[in-house]
Order: C-alpha cells, then sequence, then structure tokens
C-alpha cells in the first residue's frame, strides 16, 4: 500500500466517510477493504485525480469513535463493474492519538483471529452470480465485498427487498472452481449512485465449502506485510 514495507496490512470490511478537501460536495460512505498504518483502500463510485487530498473518518468497529486522517489518493483501478473504483489512499496526517488507536487495533484485531476465524468477515472483490428464489429466477450478477463462513456482503446494481430468499455461485480468488449457497437478504444499505449493499446470510451451504471459505480467510489473514 505505501513504501514501508514493514506497515501490516488487513484485509477487512468496515466503513469510511470522505471528503474530497476544497470540494463543497457533502462526505461521502464507503466501504474499506484494507487497512494498515500507512494507509487504507476502499470501493467507490467517484473518480478521483491521482495525489487529490481527502478527509477522512473511518470506523473500523462499530462501537468505536472513527479514525481521522488526512490522506492523498494513490491509484484507482475498475473492478468487475463499470460503476465501481478500488482506491487505495496513503496517510499523509494522522494525529499520534489516532495513529496509536489503528496500531492498537491492527494488533488486536490480528490476535482476534488466531481463535476466531469462524466469526470473521474477510474482504473479497470477486463476482457473484445471484438468482431471486422468488418464482421469477431472476439472475444477476454483481460484486463481492467480503465473506464469512455464515454469509457475505454484495455490492448490486438491483434494488431487492430485506428477507429475500436467493442463490449465490461465486468463486474464491485464486482457487478452482465455484460455492453455490441459499441464503437469505438480511440487510441492506444505500451506497454512492446506483450501488446497494447487500448482507446475504447463508442458510444452505455444503459443510465442504464453508471449509474452503474459512481456508480462504486464514490465507487472507494471515499477517501479511505491504507490498
Amino acid at each position: 500500500m505505501s513504501k514501508d514495507k514493514s506497515s501490516t496490512r488487513l484485509p477487512l470490511s468496515c466503513e469510511a466517510n470522505y471528503k474530497i478537501l476544497g470540494d463543497f460536495a457533502p462526505p461521502k460512505t464507503v466501504s474499506v477493504t484494507e487497512i494498515s498504518e500507512s494507509g487504507f483502500k476502499f470501493i467507490t463510485t467517484q473518480e478521483i485525480p491521482r495525489d487529490r487530498a481527502l478527509e477522512v473518518a473511518i470506523k473500523v468497529t462499530e462501537t468505536s469513535h472513527p479514525l481521522m486522517a488526512t490522506g492523498k489518493v494513490l491509484w484507482q483501478k475498475n473492478i468487475s463493474s463499470k460503476y465501481l473504483l478500488d482506491t487505495c489512499v496513503e496517510f499523509i496526517r494522522i494525529t499520534p492519538q489516532h495513529k496509536s488507536r489503528l496500531i492498537s487495533y491492527i494488533n488486536n484485531f490480528a490476535e482476534h483471529i488466531k481463535f476466531k476465524r469462524d466469526a470473521v468477515r474477510c474482504s473479497m472483490m470477486t463476482e457473484v452470480r445471484y438468482t431471486v428464489l422468488d418464482g421469477t429466477n431472476k439472475t444477476m450478477t454483481c460484486l463481492s465485498g467480503d465473506v464469512g463462513i455464515k454469509g457475505l456482503k454484495l455490492h448490486a446494481e438491483e434494488q431487492i427487498d430485506v428477507n429475500t430468499n436467493v442463490q449465490v455461485v461465486f468463486g474464491l480468488p485464486g482457487e478452482k472452481g465455484f460455492i453455490q449457497a441459499k441464503g437469505r437478504i438480511v440487510w441492506k444499505q444505500e451506497e454512492q449512485g446506483r450501488i446497494l449493499a447487500i448482507g446475504v446470510e447463508f442458510a444452505d451451504i455444503k459443510n465442504e465449502d464453508k471449509e474452503r471459505i474459512l481456508q480462504f480467510i486464514n490465507s487472507r489473514l494471515s499477517i501479511t506485510k505491504s507490498a
């Protein structure tokens, strides 16, 4: 993520707000996919020029106050959907207090996942085909945001109601074959533009596919160094 090779990065899923410095538009809410001491990555629909400065507030947990920082955009890349951009930001100003909180969070999270991998959700961007099980069997394609053995998060363009039953088919990045599961929409949240964040809870999934997901989480959440 940065030139600091010793910076541990975590492929987690949480929310952040960002505002372009000098822009009068209101802050935008985005999904964070990775974070380290030196910066973070998120998904957005907005094109942001390289080196543009941002004010960011990252909510790493549901109960904690946001981590506040100023960063600059290093790069953006198109991912699967024509609306979504993978965006990398380097911190250029963060107070010692907030940096200490960030380091503590990274260390505590790293320790937690050694024992709670079955309850952890890991960021995962891959194409997902989902079918609405309402008699119409309408099938659509979208991008995932994260995955756990209990469910996954989707970034979709179509409206869908909570409690809708769906079937999802997806592959794990770097692996062969697909996982198929049935589940239920348990929450949804408007994101930027036409994008909707959707939470799918698995109701019917093979044990061997759960094990594949757990192995994927183990490999992704093993403590790695930023390249």
